[in-house]
């Protein structure tokens, strides 16, 4: 979400389209907050112990057991959406982007970027599936191991670009700005882009950075050891900053230098 999401937010809505990702994470920083903070105090343990939550618990727990049909269709809802915000565009993205560093090195048919897309799903979904086969102390393990690593090196890269090109900084931030006001002006290739998509794309791909406001995240959140709900609701306000105004930004600003 916050390499695919930023540079895919340019590229349909224009450099102004960031401002609009800003915009959605100040209000993202809210619910995410209150989402957080409630899936903590109205989760359960489960049958092996460990603590499970979400929305799906704090409707049922919070608003009583009348309400228990309203989180019956989020859990359906929530299960079908984690196909295409959870899956499909990760997946999609990665093997789009193997393929085009193969293609660099290696002229491939299209056929064969078939096969590789094939090869590079199939595997990404073994290694998901024994993951989370293995409970959620595998998953917080490998994502304990993995997550700092993966945003070293992101933001590492990310920095370098920026160095290299410090001198474009105070421009690409302006585009960012005048074109979340005045797109065609500052979009080049991208004629006809008006204020209504800036805005709509950097909205929705800010929402798809952070998951602010989807119930998706406290689920996740709900597992916490944490002694008091508000205390992770913080954690949950860092998340979408980290997410949307650091290192969706630094995407964009590495898109447009």
């Amino acid at each position: 979400g916050n390499i695919a999401g930023g540079s895919g937010a340019i590229a349909i809505g224009g450099p102004g389209a960031i401002f609009w990702m800003w915009v959605s994470a100040l209000l993202g920083m809210c619910t995410k907050f209150a989402e957080v903070t409630l899936s903590i105090k109205f989760r359960e343990r489960n049958k092996d112990g460990d603590w499970v939550g979400g929305p799906m618990y704090y409707i049922t727990n919070g608003l009583g057991k009348n309400w228990k049909w309203l989180a019956s269709i989020f859990a359906v809802f929530g299960a079908l959406a984690a196909f295409g915000i959870g899956n499909m565009t990760q997946i999609n993205t990665i093997a789009g982007t193997i393929n085009s560093a193969i293609a660099r090195f290696i002229p491939t048919t299209a056929s064969e970027k078939n096969i590789i897309a094939w090869a590079v799903a199939i595997i990404c979904a073994l290694i998901c599936a024994f993951v989370i086969i293995g409970g959620i102390q595998r998953l917080a393990d490998v994502s304990a191991m993995l997550v700092p690593v993966m945003a070293v090196i992101y933001v590492a890269a990310a920095l370098i670009v920026i160095i290299v090109n410090i001198g474009n900084v105070p421009a690409a931030l302006a585009a960012i700005v005048k074109g979340a006001f005045a797109p065609a002006s500052v979009a080049g290739g991208l004629a006809g882009v008006g204020i209504k998509t800036a805005l709509t794309k950097g909205v929705g791909r800010g929402i798809f950075s952070n998951e602010a406001g989807l119930g998706s995240a406290p689920i996740a959140h709900a597992a916490a050891d944490v002694d008091h709900p508000v205390k992770q609701g913080i954690y949950g306000v860092f998340e979408v900053f980290m997410d949307t105004i650091v290192v969706c930004t630094m995407t964009a600003l590495v898109v447009l230098l």
